[in-house]
């Protein structure tokens, strides 16, 4: 396995952008990011080096980023709070047309919507193939799934955001 300092150079824009992709916050995703890191300098020692670890790490950061889902909604049931509004990642262009950025947070929040309508499998799925843009049997090798299974994934993704 390389060294952690050529894993962050190499995956952290990754890995932030798995994280942000989940969370929709660019302060969680971060944090998520950094704690993904953390994990595998842990138990870099556990890597048995049998697959890329490209795919080892991806699995860790989805994991990670499930798990801080997870825990947001316990904290959200046991609060009874409204849940906070995102932190934007990028801030608008001022000078851009109001008509033009209203779409553009119409279409957002309609991508949005058909993905959280999606479950773990398919969102993960989805993620790969349209956001990373990797080759099916390279996403079927990181969900530990066949081919198919993917392309299944995908198809059913696609029909429930379109849907929205």
């Amino acid at each position: 396995m390389p060294n952690m300092n050529d894993l962050v150079e190499k995956y952290w824009r990754q890995i932030y952008k798995l994280c942000l992709f989940y969370l929709r916050d660019a302060q969680d995703a971060e944090d998520a990011a950094q704690h993904v890191f953390e994990v595998i300098l842990k138990k870099q020692s556990q890597f048995q080096g049998q697959s890329d670890p490209y795919t080892w790490i991806y699995r860790i950061a989805v994991n990670t980023a499930l798990d801080l889902l997870r825990r947001r909604k316990i904290i959200h049931w046991l609060s009874l709070e409204q849940t906070r509004e995102p932190r934007t990642a990028v801030t608008m262009d001022p000078a851009l047309e109001m008509e033009r950025r209203q779409e553009e947070q119409e279409k957002l929040k309609q991508l949005q919507t058909g993905i959280a309508r999606l479950s773990a499998r398919e969102k993960e799925a989805f993620y790969f193939f349209y956001y990373e843009q990797l080759p099916q049997k390279d996403i079927a090798v990181i969900m530990r799934t066949s081919v198919s299974a993917v392309e299944s994934l995908v198809h059913k993704a696609v029909n429930k955001i379109r849907t929205v």
